[in-house]
């Protein structure tokens, strides 16, 4: 069904764009920045497709917004690299590496579909930029106790869900009673990304702290996932501790671990896709 769409969307993105595929040779970029984000409207989200004008924008920036389109090159590639290496007319700084990849990915998802449109007769390589890996980030008992003395008992007990539970953000946040099941201490994973059933286990810590909410509907937690991260952020700026909230889930890997808990058993109690994330 999916493929179909896809097939619909490009044929009559063609039959309401005739000329343009004979213009192919005085194609600008920014027209061509148009064209695609036209047609993907018809395949992903608008979120996506925002995010895609908003790295493309610093590629309309590095080449020229009436730059040919189809004659990009290899070089073409360096100049959008340096360009978002050096301190940018809007910003103070430069984009960090990861940001500069993202730059990359979407100029990559651009040239793929104007080569699969015949817009462009090849696809510049484009290789994404090394990172240094950052060290694996956990929690101490003792940065723990600095967090949950810094909170309020509300938000306390949402950190210590993540911690007993190595939940994701959005998964508690946008889980649901019904999806909840204390008798066999378990939740019911909403929007998980396989189609195979997943769950959160319930220890007695963990189900005591949600039958504290049990009058909280339709979900136990009723913070946006933006108000939970700067909740936690100034928790932490007051703890004096560095941490995100996915450091909670790692910090429950990290205590199963210290209890002698097999590390594939650990694996499978993430739903780590593999042992070797773990």
């Amino acid at each position: 069904e999916q493929i179909r769409k896809r097939i619909e969307a490009e044929f009559a993105w063609y039959d309401a764009n005739p000329h343009l595929i004979k213009e192919v040779h005085t194609l600008s970029l920014s027209k061509a920045i148009e064209q695609f984000a036209e047609a993907k409207k018809h395949e992903v989200s608008p979120s996506t497709i925002e995010r895609y004008r908003f790295g493309l924008k610093y590629v309309e920036e590095a080449l020229g917004s009436k730059s040919s389109f189809a004659d990009i090159k290899k070089s073409d590639i360096d100049k959008v690299i340096s360009f978002c290496s050096e301190t940018l007319s809007d910003s103070t700084k430069s984009l960090s590496v990861s940001s500069i990849n993202t730059v990359l990915r979407h100029f990559k998802i651009l040239l793929n579909w104007a080569y699969d449109r015949e817009l462009i007769e090849h696809v510049p390589p484009i290789k994404q930029l090394k990172m240094q890996k950052k060290p694996i980030r956990w929690l101490t008992k003792n940065e723990v106790k600095k967090v949950l003395d810094n909170c309020s008992e509300a938000f306390g007990d949402l950190i210590k869900i993540y911690i007993l539970t190595g939940a994701r953000r959005n998964e508690i946040l946008y889980c649901e009673w019904k999806q909840i099941d204390l008798k066999s201490n378990r939740i019911l994973l909403p929007r998980v990304k396989s189609k195979q059933k997943e769950y959160l286990y319930l220890n007695k810590q963990a189900k005591s702290i949600l039958l504290k909410y049990r009058d909280s509907t339709p979900r136990p937690f009723q913070w946006t996932k933006d108000e939970v991260r700067h909740e936690y952020a100034r928790t932490c700026e007051k703890a004096k501790v560095t941490s995100t909230i996915h450091d909670l889930r790692r910090t429950c890997g990290a205590r199963l671990v210290e209890k002698g808990v097999d590390i594939f058993r650990v694996s499978k109690f993430l739903r780590h896709s593999s042992v070797k994330v773990t």
